[in-house]
């Protein structure tokens, strides 16, 4: 999947891609923090895992899920309406024991994959490594990730 961003940077630059209220993030900002949250991810999250992300539209969620393909990991999409019940099903269909959310599906998400697990959207980039500090590892089209 993250190839594709990739491209996209390439070929459009600092055009917009994505406008959230105000704020306007070009196809060369959803790249660079893509490969920043990848790097910083690499203690966190292994290729083929499975990493649930419960979040609100925004851009940090097109980060998340390009960061994620980045690391050879699959993304586990949930509902941020979703209640406990129908999260921890999810949860145990698909394996992930890492997630991403924001508001309040934080809590929602913590309660079933435990805090220390679970990781905020408003925290992807805090910290954030040097994208080339980290090699990434090779993905094939075959993988869940890509």
């Amino acid at each position: 999947m993250h190839s594709s961003l990739v491209a996209a940077a390439e070929k459009y630059g600092d055009r917009d891609a994505v406008w959230f209220g105000d704020v306007a993030w070009s196809w060369r900002q959803l790249d660079d923090a893509s490969a920043v949250a990848a790097a910083a991810l690499a203690g966190r999250v292994r290729p083929h895992d499975r990493v649930a992300v419960m979040a609100s539209n925004r851009p940090e969620f097109i980060v998340v899920v390009n960061a994620l393909s980045r690391r050879g990991a699959a993304t586990v999409l949930l509902s941020p309406a979703w209640k406990q019940r129908e999260v921890s099903h999810a949860l145990a269909l698909t394996g992930a024991t890492v997630g991403f959310a924001d508001g309040p599906s934080l809590d929602v998400l913590r309660e079933v994959l435990g805090g220390e697990n679970v990781i905020s959207l408003d925290d992807v980039l805090a910290g954030a490594a040097d994208p080339e500090a980290d090699q990434l590892p090779e993905v094939s089209l075959d993988d869940e990730s890509v």
